[in-house]
């Protein structure tokens, strides 16, 4: 019998639990640096290894995309429609994994063959925090992570839907992440809110759900697998995406149609809708 997409999000979700504990204990070692400067460790081939059996699994015949096995054509091709699409990052944040920070994560997103979101799961081990999102039905819903009496992991639905700022936000003291090199492509002069980048990018983008500091994210150079995941997650709990060279409001899978189904280098600000309004007429494209 055919698993439900939540029966097969959950088989993600434990493998990932297991997968997350290794890493929160192993000690890091670096196995090569890449050409833009970043690290990958040396654990980080073998898990996205047994994520991709994982993916074809569960989805039979689906497009694998992994940071660190998949060749380059593969990376460069991006999405492709008429096959459910994986997209996996065994290890985001690893340099704050090299480095002894705890933020960093096991990345798995699935879009379907329209290209729409599936499911998202994001573990950060050392924190103990899941980012879960999937979609039963047609509809995509964020999902807590709870565990059984038999210690295997459950989802359980999260209401928790994004809330409508104050009428008059308190912008000096409130902050917004943003991704490398805003300052190349945006003119943020007007911008009266903090801003900070410490941090992956999907974990501050997926926190927004959490209702906490940040009130948005500004994302100016991003990759595929960097961010998917995070956008699902917070579609899910009913944020939006503004697009600058759009210069309007979209949706997901509209980013993803006119990102060339690459999902890069487009700048784009995360938040509640409300939040949104204000801050996009502070900050211009160059």
């Amino acid at each position: 019998m055919e698993k439900s997409n939540i029966e097969k999000v959950e088989k993600i979700v434990a493998v990932v639990w297991e997968e997350g504990k290794k890493l929160a204990d192993s000690e890091p070692g670096i196995q090569r640096r890449k050409k833009d400067g970043t690290f990958v460790g040396d654990d980080e081939a073998p898990l996205e290894r047994k994520l991709k059996e994982l993916s074809m699994e569960l989805f039979p015949r689906c497009r694998f995309i992994g940071e660190e096995t998949s060749s380059k054509s593969e990376l460069a091709e991006g999405l492709v429609a008429g096959r459910v699409n994986t997209i996996v990052d065994p290890l985001d944040g690893s340099l704050n994994h090299l480095m002894g920070y705890g933020i960093f994560a096991i990345a798995v997103a699935v879009l379907d063959e329209e290209l729409k979101p599936m499911a998202s799961v994001l573990y950060y081990p050392v924190l103990r925090r899941w980012y879960v999102a999937a979609a039963e039905k047609g509809e995509l819903k964020k999902y807590n992570v709870l565990f059984n009496a038999y210690g295997r992991p459950v989802l359980c639905f999260d209401e928790t839907k994004a809330r409508p700022q104050p009428e008059k936000l308190d912008l000096k003291n409130s902050y917004i992440f943003v991704s490398s090199d805003p300052h190349k492509s945006l003119d943020l002069s007007r911008l009266e809110t903090k801003i900070h980048a410490f941090g992956t990018t999907s974990f501050h983008v997926a926190a927004l759900s959490d209702q906490g500091p940040d009130i948005a994210a500004m994302l100016t150079r991003y990759k595929l697998y960097d961010i998917v995941g995070a956008l699902i997650v917070t579609e899910s709990s009913g944020f939006g995406i503004y697009d600058f060279k759009e210069d309007r409001r979209v949706s997901f899978a509209e980013l993803v149609a006119m990102s060339g189904k690459k999902i890069a280098n487009r700048p784009i600000l995360v938040g509640e809708p409300s939040v949104i309004e204000v801050l996009k007429d502070q900050i211009a494209l160059r």
